[in-house]
């Protein structure tokens, strides 16, 4: 059994810490200064991890020896024979960080005396006194070989053991036995368990790839820890770890050893000034640390692409071919059984003259290798026979085909033979990552090389360009089994080659100009002539990738039962299958931006749009005749609801509903706004609620009359900012007859799921007070507190206001871009109705921590558009001298004004 659980004391012990040789201490803290010194002075990481180990080795060796003499001298030889101090982890494998624990096993024969127990405790004291951070066990060689047996940490930790002080012959029996432990293992079983540990850790940052927004640079995909495994693999398959040694061997070819030995480099580089720069065990690449580490490194922004987006590529770069090469490494490692490939050319079957297929895998048939590896177009014919025979491309054959892809020629025919490719849902998204990940994609579409691992630095995508194009293309294709609407129109698509070429090039132009559309649309047009594109298939190609932010901007920032916004829209797109192709890509492209980008919310707005234009373009509802369409609901709600309300009551509630909301509104949600209304305004203001399961949304609706008080719509904003709610859209519907009907649709912040009902009642409460003047919106959030903003996690964006007059014959449509913070949509109302500005509708929408609202508004004196420059401009300064006060001061409310 151990001799004592990990010990760590809480405190150092001032009285012992007096005894200890002062010498000591000063030469750990002078230590450290001096390698910071070296650090700073420009030296390689592996210099500074190895004179760290240097430095902690002389502090180990130092305290073992002031333990050693405090013991009676007859009691020496005993220590000396019963007690190894050995490094293990890190610091056994001789690169430790400036500020990691220095990983310590003291070793025992399986009965120590109570001494040992005694300097062990000593020595742990003395290291944590001077300041020296332990990682340590107690065991006995018995425990070591049994726990390692068991937990594959253990395994792992010992293969890196380092003898320091102590009994050599207790270290020589365990490194006896433990080899012989390592050398009965199965490689393939070690290799298993080590990728499904990688896996777990994994985990830990959100998503299994090298592309995380704040990377941690020893644990996630392509960082240190990689190379660990490497290491771990290498020596029991090889029975060396050592890189040029694994090269000079041919474990390695000479360019995967040259991709690890500089990327281990940079990333202890960047670990070591992570450490040193936070003065603790900081490993993650935060946004913040990203820019400043994108100074320090002397990345300077060129062009449109800003420093920190130039390191952080820099960065993935490094970690993908790090990454890539382990795996390759990790792979080609696995044991085969010796009959093995024997049985393989017997299960072989030649296919087309140039490959060898049988059930696990293919490869390329030796004497047409020189030819194959040459083509383009025979390369990606291996692939495409790989994924629809369901097999995997050999190992070795990859190895080929990555060291030759950069040669390679890519004809008229292979790119012909790329396109009928792209055709083919099944399986497509293995297909292109093959493609990348040994270099060939980039040789069909060479734009794709600018976007290897260039990292979008803002708080929306989670992803580097090409992760996201590649993540776009499989939303895509999981739409094939989707029985909803985007399901159909994708399925229903004609030209899917072009759909999936478009995603794969949308955002190449990012960060080769200001306007990465207008750039994309150059390279689209480009790869279209390349490709020898006819009309229509290149007119779309160009329009899909030109025009892919078109609808999200028009269902997420426009009011589309404003009936001129939608036909300007429909015009622009053209046709039905355009319509398909630009629904099921927007969709695509929205879920690829992160984890929970599409939400049911954002889905159901793309799907109003996609409904009312698809009308549009065949001509089933022409949207154009507004007001036939609105008096045929009406007489369709008569119909349905005779018998139901009384007669003379309906007939004045039909008539006074306004066009816009007849024919944008769910028949279920005019029915219950019909029982509410029945049940009357007695007091005045009226709330419902209904809590949407599949939105994950609170409906709450607000009846009054539009004289009850001037900015309906920003007092009722501005108390659900106060008790914590954040909304997510608005529509705003005033009768003819004055009657209001004011539904948000929000997010309750403090509660999970659906809002309590006494929660609910208060809210409703505070609204009628607020509408009826016994408090002010400013009141509730002075009991409330300080508006909550969202961490920061790297400089704030500006502040935009725009203001478009084109859009819409009837409105100007408002819209601001700013920072998010709760009450800001209380202040940007609240602004319009000092403006003298009546909103008519708003769409709502917060990507992240980034809110982007439009408004359409009208002077609220005359009913009309504001359309004078001079007033637009009013608007515009006032807007923004609103929020940057907000922003400035957020804890601050002023009554407002009355009107102008």
């Amino acid at each position: 059994m151990s001799l004592a659980m990990s010990f760590r004391p809480k405190t150092a012990d001032p009285a012992r810490a007096l005894g200890l040789p002062l010498e000591l201490r000063d030469l750990l803290a002078q230590g450290r200064r001096d390698i910071e010194a070296l650090h700073r002075g420009g030296a390689l990481g592996v210099q500074v991890v190895a004179a760290l180990s240097d430095l902690f080795d002389r502090i180990v060796e130092r305290a073992y020896r002031a333990a050693l003499e405090s013991v009676p001298l007859e009691e020496r030889p005993g220590v000396l024979q019963e007690l190894a101090v050995v490094a293990v982890g890190g610091y056994g494998r001789g690169d430790p960080s400036p500020h990691s624990d220095a990983d310590l096993l003291f070793l025992h024969p399986p009965r120590p005396r109570p001494i040992i127990r005694e300097i062990v405790a000593r020595l742990v004291r003395d290291l944590w006194d001077i300041g020296l951070k332990l990682g340590h066990s107690v065991r006995s060689a018995n425990d070591c070989i049994a726990l390692a047996r068991q937990d594959l940490s253990v395994r792992t930790a010992l293969t890196e053991a380092r003898f320091l002080q102590g009994s050599a012959a207790l270290f020589a029996d365990l490194q006896r036995r433990y080899q012989a432990l390592y050398e009965s293992l199965s490689i393939n079983r070690f290799i298993a368990e080590a990728l499904a540990e990688r896996a777990r850790e994994h985990q830990d940052y959100y998503a299994a790839t090298v592309y995380l927004l704040e990377p941690n640079v020893k644990k996630s995909p392509g960082g240190l820890r990689d190379f660990h495994l490497l290491r771990w693999v290498a020596l029991l398959r090889c029975g060396s770890r050592d890189i040029e040694m694994l090269r000079i061997s041919g474990a390695l070819s000479r360019a995967d050893a040259e991709v690890i030995s500089a990327a281990c480099e940079f990333l202890y580089r960047l670990r070591n000034e992570l450490h040193f720069h936070a003065g603790a065990p900081q490993d993650v690449l935060t946004r913040d640390e990203q820019l400043r580490l994108a100074a320090w490194l002397d990345f300077a922004t060129q062009g449109s692409l800003l420093g920190v987006e130039r390191f952080m590529q820099h960065y993935y770069r490094h970690t993908t071919a790090l990454h890539d090469a382990v795996m390759r490494f990790v792979e080609g490692a696995r044991q085969r059984p010796r009959w093995s490939s024997w049985v393989q050319s017997l299960l072989d079957k030649p296919v087309e003259g140039r490959f060898l297929l049988n059930r696990e895998r293919i490869a390329i048939e030796a004497a047409a290798a020189t030819a194959v590896l040459a083509d383009g177009a025979s390369l990606l014919r291996l692939f495409d026979l790989a994924r629809t025979r369901g097999v995997k491309v050999e190992h070795a054959t990859l190895e080929r085909i990555h060291a030759a892809a950069p040669a390679c020629e890519v004809s008229t025919a292979a790119r012909a033979s790329f396109l009928q490719s792209l055709a083919i849902p099944r399986a497509l998204g293995g297909l292109l990552r093959d493609l990348h990940r040994v270099g060939l994609l980039s040789r069909f579409l060479p734009a794709f090389e600018h976007a290897r691992c260039l990292i979008q630095f803002n708080r929306y995508h989670k992803y580097t360009v090409d992760e996201h194009s590649l993540l776009a293309v499989e939303a895509a294709l999981r739409r094939e089994a989707d029985p909803g609407a985007i399901g159909q129109a994708y399925r229903e698509i004609r030209h899917k080659d072009i759909l999936h070429l478009a995603l794969l090039l949308h955002d190449l132009g990012k960060g080769l100009g200001e306007d990465h559309s207008e750039i994309g649309r150059q390279l689209a047009e480009d790869i279209a002539v390349q490709y020898g594109m006819e009309e229509p298939q290149r007119g779309l190609l160009v329009f899909l990738v030109h025009q892919h932010l078109f609808m999200a901007h028009t269902a997420f920032r426009r009011d589309v039962a404003d009936i001129p916004t939608l036909v300007q829209f429909a015009r622009r797109v053209g046709t039905p299958e355009t319509l398909k192709m630009l629904y099921a890509f927007t969709a695509a492209d929205t879920e690829a931006v992160g984890p929970g980008s599409l939400t049911a919310w954002k889905e159901s707005l793309l799907g109003e749009l996609y409904v009312r234009t698809m009308e549009e373009l065949t001509g089933e509802a022409p949207l154009g005749d507004e007001n036939a369409r609105a008096e045929n609901v009406r007489s369709e709600l008569r119909r349905e609801f005779t018998g139901a309300f009384p007669a003379d009551w309906l007939e004045v509630q039909i008539a006074a509903l306004p066009p816009h909301y007849l024919l944008t509104t769910e028949r279920d949600r005019v029915t219950n706004h019909l029982r509410a209304l029945q049940r009357g305004l007695s007091e005045r203001v009226l709330v419902t609620w209904e809590f949407l399961r599949d939105r994950g949304l609170q409906q709450l609706t607000v009846f009054t009359r539009d004289d009850i008080a001037p900015g309906i719509f920003s007092k009722i904003a501005g108390v659900l900012a106060a008790r914590g709610f954040q909304i997510a859209g608005a529509q705003i519907v005033t009768r003819a007859d004055g009657v209001v009907m004011d539904t948000f649709w929000c997010m309750d912040l403090e509660f999970s799921g659906d809002s309590p009902p006494q929660r609910r009642e208060e809210v409703g409460q505070r609204i009628t007070e607020v509408l009826l003047g016994s408090h002010t919106v400013e009141s509730l959030f002075a009991r409330r507190g300080s508006p909550a903003r969202p961490a920061e996690a790297s400089p704030r964006g500006p502040t935009q206001v725009e203001l478009d007059n084109d859009s819409s014959e009837r409105f100007t449509i408002v819209e601001v871009f700013a920072d998010d913070c709760q009450g800001l949509l209380y202040i940007i109302t609240r602004a319009l109705l000092e403006l003298g500005l009546s909103v008519a509708s708003a769409k709502i929408s917060t990507r992240l921590d980034q809110v982007v609202d439009a408004f359409y508004v009208t002077e609220l004196a005359t009913g009309e558009k504001p359309t004078d420059h001079a007033r637009l401009e009013v608007i515009r300064t006032r807007l923004l001298a609103s929020i940057e006060a907000f922003e400035r001061a957020p804890a601050w409310f002023a009554d407002p004004p009355a009107p102008s």
